[in-house]
């Protein structure tokens, strides 16, 4: 697989209005409905009440004022490099390409043996991992455990 990606863009299954009207769900949703988030960020959150987020601390949800994300996304950087330790690995994020990892941050997972969710061990970090070091078309991999992102051993060299 191209570390750059594959191209993409080409799949549409939705039409121009279509995207529109997600698009526009999207911001009111983050106007009117926000989102909650857990103690102990209060340095985010005064972050983000500077810079025009309101912050309802009582409810404990965020809301993201409509102009305030259009502002944001317009001065986005058009190319986003996530840097590989090695630095011939680094995957290309740009617009129409294509990457797959795995999902972070699950708190459970289906135990093979007995089919059951159950929470996640550092055993299956290891067999996951182990798994997606064999699978070329998976670009990055994520800690069930932690969330955290870290790559195949093709890509960090890692070696675990």
């Amino acid at each position: 697989m191209d570390l750059k990606g594959l191209s993409g863009g080409q799949y549409r299954p939705l039409s121009e209005e279509q995207v529109k009207t997600i698009h526009e769900a999207s911001l009111s949703i983050l106007e009117k409905t926000g989102f909650t988030y857990e103690s102990g960020l209060d340095d985010t959150l005064t972050m983000l009440e500077k810079a025009g987020v309101t912050v309802d601390r009582d409810q404990s949800r965020i809301f993201f004022p409509r102009n305030l994300v259009i502002e944001q996304a317009a001065i986005a950087p058009e190319q986003v490099i996530m840097y590989s330790r090695d630095g011939k690995n680094d995957l290309d994020l740009t617009k129409h390409r294509v990457h797959l990892g795995t999902g972070g941050a699950a708190i459970k997972i289906l135990d093979l043996e007995t089919g059951e969710a159950r929470s996640t061990t550092l055993q299956d970090l290891y067999q996951v991992t182990r798994l997606v070091d064999q699978l070329n078309n998976i670009s990055t991999e994520q800690h069930p455990l932690s969330g955290k992102a870290v790559y195949p051993d093709r890509y960090s060299k890692r070696g675990l």
